[in-house]
Parts: structure tokens; sequence; C-alpha cells
């Protein structure tokens, strides 16, 4: 990622702005690994969403990085 952040900001006016879209895909899409809990429902493995967080604050970090 660092790599790719530096090129971006080497190609780039210094006012770039760069999405990051972290996307969630629907549980319908069994995107998610899921494993049966207590009362047989199948629950995902892990929190998407605190998953999304991780990956935007590990970007934030690698994007300053490269300032």
């Amino acid at each position: 990622w660092t790599r790719a952040f530096r090129a971006v900001r080497a190609n780039s006016p210094a006012d770039r702005i760069v999405p990051l879209a972290i996307e969630l895909l629907p549980a319908g899409n069994h995107y998610a690994r899921t494993f049966p809990g207590p009362d047989g429902v199948l629950r995902e493995e892990s929190d998407r969403w605190q998953q999304a967080l991780v990956i935007k604050g590990l970007a934030e970090r690698w994007w300053a990085a490269t300032a």
C-alpha cells in the first residue's frame, strides 16, 4: 500500500483527495466465514465493520507515512 500511496503522491497535485472504499459485502454474498452458534444459527466469524475500521486505520497510517 505504501508503494501505491507514494506513486499517487508523486503523480498527483498536493491537494489530491484519494478516496478509500472498504467494501462490506452483504451477508447474502457469503463473503464472511460463518459457523453455527450454540443455537445452530450460522453467525459470521468476525465483525466486518470492525475489520473495515482496522483497514481504514492502517491505510491512514500508511498514507501519513508517505508524506
